[in-house]
């Protein structure tokens, strides 16, 4: 009784009762004065299910009982929201179950009403929700995952437990409330709490709450005439006396903050002000950021003038306030030789790791007991600069792409080749920049996928399937850039 002042139940199912019809009066007297219920131990000898009402809040009609189903209408007298109900207790195994999916399936067929089917299925739905035990068989779950179908049941909206049911060596999902298209095309709004197992039996208690009904009316288009006069890129509204807009704000836009923030100094120096315990966030932020300035600058008088000189003039100072707190870094020379738009992301990342010096070659394996030689060649340690430069085999297949591409120097370094190709203008494939910018990127990738299936797999690689995969790459690449004129010149991208 008292979980059931707690929760503030006017509908109770009671599953697995263990209870015989005789004595149900005398219970319903003592604990559950003035309420009424319906079973279905007529059925069962063991008193399978049990349902309780309270009829000063609800009605509730008996439509058909079985052995592992009652199916009830019920109706709040406060809201007069009316509903079916189905509350379950599903046998053990899967064949005796079969009965129970029938019932579903031949009552869904003529409901016309937003439906709850809530109990305990002693059926999983789907192989993740068990834990431990035996695996779930698709057996198991045919049937269920048909009579979902046919009827259009899917999981109530919920929290609280996953795993409804434990033995503490097992955990599934054997209960669960699951509704039909027309409890959402009534705009209703429930939620399904399931409590920790063991506060009333080895199953988690569910609780659904009927929210607020949603009106499933026809509203009027409303539109604010303000918005007319608005400019593009703005909007309406403001946070803090900021206004909120889709572009890069001035310093101007801060102006009704700057006000309240000097309304709250009451006259005080923003320079001297040391802020309370209370204050919010941003004022205690943005004095965090005044000492940053002072501290850099050496003294107030000269972040005063420093801020005097970001926003004298026309132009705001808002960038130059960012440059100084977060000052650009030394610009990489290969950065843009790296990430091209056009090079698959991939290739790009990989390349980026190459540069880093990040790969994991064989010498950055160092802890690890295992063969130190190139996985290639086998003749000398693996390391990064050998595997792409100094290895017999991609020495042979870099002759062949320098040959393709018209490229004299030789290969030493990633950065020193990406150099090359930044300020050489190289003579190539349809004169154009891209293959010899792409190369690289398609090259990298392909040596170091090629080194992994000879390492993993114990694959067969040559120099010219090394070749042809590079080739194919840059190939690819063109055809996305250059779809309409590639193709006269496809056996030069191929290698013929």
């Amino acid at each position: 009784m008292n979980f059931l002042r707690h929760h503030k139940l006017d509908v109770i199912g009671v599953l697995e009762t263990k209870l015989v019809e005789a004595t149900l009066p005398k219970i319903m007297r003592t604990w559950f004065a003035g309420w009424k219920y319906t079973c279905n131990f007529h059925t069962h000898p063991n008193g399978r299910i049990l349902v309780l009402w309270n009829p000063a809040t609800v009605i509730l009609e008996e439509l058909d009982i079985s052995p592992q189903v009652i199916h009830c209408a019920i109706t709040c007298k406060v809201s007069s929201v009316s509903l079916l109900a189905s509350f379950i207790y599903g046998y053990h195994t899967v064949g005796s179950k079969k009965p129970l999916w029938d019932n579903l399936i031949s009552f869904g067929e003529n409901c016309s009403l937003p439906w709850i089917a809530i109990g305990d299925f002693n059926n999983v739905l789907n192989a993740n929700e068990k834990c431990n035990g035996k695996d779930v068989t698709s057996h198991e779950l045919k049937h269920f995952e048909e009579c979902c179908v046919l009827t259009g049941l899917t999981d109530l909206r919920s929290m609280g437990c996953h795993f409804t049911w434990t033995n503490n060596e097992v955990w599934c999902k054997l209960d669960r409330a699951m509704v039909n298209k027309h409890w959402f095309d009534q705009g209703l709004d429930g939620m399904a709490n399931f409590l920790p197992s063991g506060c009333l039996s080895g199953h988690s208690p569910c609780i659904v709450s009927l929210l607020d009904v949603i009106a499933n009316t026809n509203r009027p288009f409303r539109f604010f005439n303000m918005l007319v006069n608005m400019p593009i890129g703005s909007m309406p509204f403001k946070y803090l006396g900021i206004p909120l807009a889709a572009e890069k704000l001035k310093a101007v836009h801060y102006a009704s903050l700057v006000e309240k923030i000097a309304v709250y100094l009451n006259g005080a120096s923003v320079w001297d002000w040391t802020p309370a315990k209370g204050d919010s966030p941003l004022l205690k932020r943005i004095f965090e950021i005044r000492d940053i300035i002072v501290s850099k600058e050496g003294t107030t008088e000269l972040a005063i003038a420093n801020l005097d000189r970001w926003f004298a003039g026309e132009n705001s100072g808002c960038s130059k306030a960012y440059e100084y707190f977060r000052p650009r870094g030394i610009p990489k020379v290969w950065a843009n030789e790296v990430w091209r738009h056009y090079i698959p992301p991939k290739h790009s990342f990989i390349l980026w790791l190459g540069i880093k010096g990040r790969l994991q070659t064989k010498d950055r394996l160092h802890y690890m007991d295992i063969d130190q030689n190139c996985a290639l060649c086998g003749t000398a340690p693996e390391t990064l600069d050998h595997l792409f430069f100094q290895c017999n085999m991609t020495n042979q297949v870099w002759l062949q792409i320098k040959k393709w591409l018209c490229i004299t120097r030789a290969m030493t370094t990633i950065k020193s080749a990406l150099k090359y190709m930044k300020k050489k203008k190289l003579v190539g494939l349809l004169g154009n920049h891209v293959p010899r910018k792409a190369q690289m990127a398609c090259t990298c990738i392909s040596y170091l996928t090629a080194r992994n299936k000879r390492l993993f797999e114990g694959a067969v690689v040559t120099s010219d399937g090394i070749t042809r995969k590079i080739k194919t790459h840059v190939y690819k690449i063109m055809f996305s850039s250059y779809p309409h004129v590639l193709v006269q010149y496809e056996h030069f991208a191929l290698g013929h």
